[in-house]
């Protein structure tokens, strides 16, 4: 089927997820970060994997597989305030993105993920 959802980061650094079949209030909600969540990334290759981006200056990594999210790793990559997060499409493990201090970032995600339980992708997708 379609998935109707989508994701929302708050100013008081919380993920809030939602169903456009369904109005009303949020389906799952849990609190990611400590001040703004910024930018959240899902991973299409890797079943579960989302990353949020804060005005914290971290970068957290979720399990979200089961109902309950799980934090697999936070990091902060000394790129200050987190205004962009992006998986690269053709390497899964990679995770790249932005923020205050204008330098760039490219995290290698894969030995967090593995220490997680996470499937990763046998190949690069094409």
């Amino acid at each position: 089927g379609i998935n109707a959802e989508y994701m929302g980061g708050t100013m008081e650094g919380k993920v809030l997820v939602y169903d456009v079949r369904k109005e009303g209030q949020a389906l799952q909600s849990w609190a990611a970060h400590t001040e703004e969540c910024s930018s959240i990334a899902s991973n299409y290759h890797i079943e579960g994997l989302l990353a949020t981006g804060s005005s914290d200056r971290t970068i957290a990594l979720w399990d979200t597989r089961q109902s309950d999210p799980k934090l697999v790793s936070r990091r902060e990559l000394h790129v200050g305030e987190v205004f962009a997060l992006e998986f690269n499409p053709n390497h899964p493990t990679l995770l790249a993105g932005g923020g205050s201090t204008g330098r760039e970032l490219v995290w290698t995600v894969a030995s967090d993920l593995s220490k997680h339980g996470f499937a990763l992708p046998a190949r690069t997708p094409a």
